[in-house]
This record gives structure tokens, sequence and C-alpha cells, in this order.
């Protein structure tokens, strides 16, 4: 609303833009609610947190750079689980609908947030730091492909599931001097090919491009400890070569949803071990060379990583918890299975507040189930289509993963499995 030529804001939205401009007017002051068009002008950077609305920032027309950060809805800690009220209520529209607005943002990021769907980029073509981090619910980045100026890329812990314009992206992101994308991307684009022998060619095509040093791009997954693994394309490529020539082979591409789900399953129970060992090992390390912070040299990055790494796990045939689900994510994104990664906690640990376990959530004919691949490797079936309660008489598991699942059924399977002891 316009007042003597000044906006007029709620309180909310006036304490923000007041703290921003560095006004000094007091709450019961007329003055703490105007704005001239010359003060909102002024505001380039703008940081939210816990905010239920955008919609103010529409007068400010010359913002360069947006931070969205949510709370950690990984949390498990019994202390301070979320309560998913204190986390941005930004609406995929709402946010979209600025962004049309804002023609000269250069950095966009948004970390942690639960209900954001679609970013579309279309209106935004001088964007140079782009950061989508652990947004689960994050499916599609509009525009992307057409962004010419990417300097940094940060696009992990999402799960997107299209990405038509990908070649574009490629091409168009070969000077960023940081390219990290979710795995998940290269499958969305993978399956816009409806067949078998497009996509081999595709892959192939992608393939050509990497030798050729036209592929500035990691690929990232999960990793509980480090917040996500770097792959190249050539390893996920043979990955990718290596699985789809054994699904071909066993007829697997032509079965159900759920004896899909059931060949995984005894694949990974019959191929790949528990690196029980290579994780005492792991921790001995950790404790030799982390500093005072807990921090390791760089140069050991890849020995702590390795055993929560698909490609790892897939060569060395072992891996951790999360290795293991990793690799699983693959051979399901490979059959075109929904899928999460679920960081939780180990009740019986010592560790009281941090994430020490991993397990994988599948989604079959529109219902979540959890899966445990590694708890009990003599006795999978006892781990396997549990329901959050199920994982919960175990573990902890954080207030999303429940509002995500309540509700599961996974009577329709109760004949393949025993119920729990």
């Amino acid at each position: 609303m316009s007042t003597n030529n000044k906006i007029q804001l709620d309180y909310y939205d006036a304490s923000f833009l007041n703290k921003i401009l560095g006004r000094d007017y007091r709450v019961f002051d007329p003055e703490f609610l105007l704005f001239s068009h010359e003060e909102l002008s002024r505001v380039k950077k703008v940081t939210l947190t816990g905010v239920e609305t955008i919609q103010f920032l529409k007068y400010c027309p010359n913002i360069e750079v947006i931070h969205i950060k949510g709370l950690n809805y990984k949390n498990v800690s019994p202390e301070s689980t979320y309560d998913s009220s204190f986390f941005n209520s930004i609406s995929t529209k709402e946010l979209n609908t600025l962004l049309k607005q804002l023609p000269n943002l250069k950095e966009l990021v948004i970390q942690n947030d639960i209900h954001i769907k679609t970013i579309d980029l279309t209106h935004n073509p001088n964007i140079e730091i782009l950061q989508l981090e652990n947004n689960p619910e994050l499916q599609e980045v509009v525009g992307i492909g057409s962004l010419h100026k990417l300097k940094r890329v940060r696009m992990y812990g999402n799960n997107i599931k299209y990405f038509n314009d990908f070649y574009q992206y490629v091409t168009n992101s070969l000077d960023a001097e940081e390219n990290l994308i979710d795995i998940s991307s290269l499958f969305a684009f993978i399956h816009t090919f409806s067949y078998l022998k497009d996509k081999d060619r595709v892959l192939d095509s992608l393939g050509e491009l990497n030798y050729k040093g036209l592929l500035n791009v990691k690929f990232t997954e999960k990793n509980g400890m480090k917040d996500y693994n770097t792959i190249s394309f050539g390893d996920l490529k043979t990955l990718i070569k290596n699985y789809v020539t054994i699904f071909k082979k066993y007829g697997i591409f032509n079965m159900k949803e759920s004896e899909k789900v059931e060949y995984v399953l005894k694949y990974i129970k019959n191929n790949i071990a528990f690196a029980r060992e290579g994780i005492q090992e792991r921790n001995q390390f950790i404790k030799e060379y982390a500093n005072e912070k807990g921090i390791i040299p760089d140069w050991g990055d890849k020995y702590v990583s390795h055993l929560h790494n698909s490609y790892s796990t897939f060569n060395l045939k072992r891996g951790n918890c999360e290795g293991i689900v990793n690799l699983m994510r693959i051979m399901f994104y490979i059959l075109g299975i929904e899928t999460e990664d679920v960081q939780c906690r180990d009740k019986r640990s010592k560790i009281s507040n941090e994430t020490n376990h991993a397990l994988i959530r599948i989604k079959i004919k529109n219902t979540w189930y959890y899966f445990d691949p590694s708890f009990d490797k003599t006795s999978p079936g006892n781990y396997s289509y549990m329901t959050y309660e199920d994982v919960e008489a175990y573990l902890c598991l954080s207030l999303y993963e429940k509002e995500k699942t309540m509700g599961v059924d996974k009577n329709e399977f109760s004949h393949l499995y025993p119920k729990h002891n």
C-alpha cells in the first residue's frame, strides 16, 4: 500500500527491511512501517529463514542475492527435532512469481527447504551462483539450460525428476569454476528417451563429450558424514552400463515394480558385503588425523568418503550402510523407481545427537516403504517393507520422515516376509 508516495508494509516485513537498511526507527514510530522507493531500491541482498511470505520483496527491484535457508530437516536429535511450522513456508508459486520480477539476480541459494518443488529461472539470465542444497521435494529447475554466466553450481541432496535441457546446460556451464549436480539430474534426462537403445546412445554421446573435455560436471550423491560424494561421469557410466546389461540379461526391465525391488534386494544380499572392518579402520584414521574440530585434511577426504560411495561399493563389493544404499539407488534410478537416502540414528548407539546410519525409502505403487539393507544381512526380510513405526522401533528418524510416510501399509507384502521379532 502506498502512503504519500511511500510503501507501507506490515510489522513483520517492516522489521526485516529496517534491519537490512540499517534504519533506526522505533517500532511505535509511524515511519517504521513506511519505506520510500529509493530506500527499497537499495536492497541488494536478502537472507530468509523462518519466513511465511516473500511478497514484500516485489518492492525491491534491484535484489542481486537471495539466500533461503531452512533448518536441518534431517535432524534426529530427540532434544531438538524440528517443528515444521518454524521452517520457511514459501510456496513454489510465490517463489517463482518473485523470480520473474528480479532480472538482476546474480546469486540464488536455497538450502534445506521442504516445500519448494520447482524453481523457474527463465527470467534470471544473469545468475552466476546457483546453490540448491538438500531440498528433498525439489524436482525441476526450469530454464537452467539457458543460463550462460554460471560460475558456481552446487546442486545436491535434491530429487530432480525433470531435466530436459541437460545438453544445453552442459554447453553453457563449461566455464563454471565448480559444477556439482545431483545424480538424479542425469537419470531425469536419460529417462526422457523411451527406448533402451536411445538411452544407450545418449550415454555414449555424453561419454564422447567427456573424453573431449566438454563435460564440466561432477555428479553428487548423499554422504551423511561429508554431506555429499562426487562421482565422475566416466565412473557413473560404468555403473549404468553394468547394471543395464545385467537387467537386460535377466529380463528385469519387463518385471512388475515389486518384482524389480525383490531382484535388487536379493542382488545386494548376494553380492555386496557390509564393510564392518572398513568402518573401524576409517574411524581410527579420523581419530589420528582429524583436527580439534573433527575436520580431516583434504588429502584424506577420499579415504573417509569411499565407504559411502556407490562406485567404490560396486568395485570393492563392500561398503558401509550408506554406500550400499547409494548403490541401490543407482540400480533403482536405472529401473525408474523412486527412492530416497534416509539418514537416521541407531538408538542402541552411544552417540546421542548425531546420525550414524542410513537406510533407503522406496516408492512402490505410490506408497513409501523403508528398507534397511545392512542392518541384518542374515535376515534381510525382517528389515524390508517397513513402515515408519517399524523403523522407529530401533532407529530415530526425523519429523520430516514421519510427515512424509505416515500411513504406509505393508499388508500387501506380508506374505513375502515374516513379522519382526
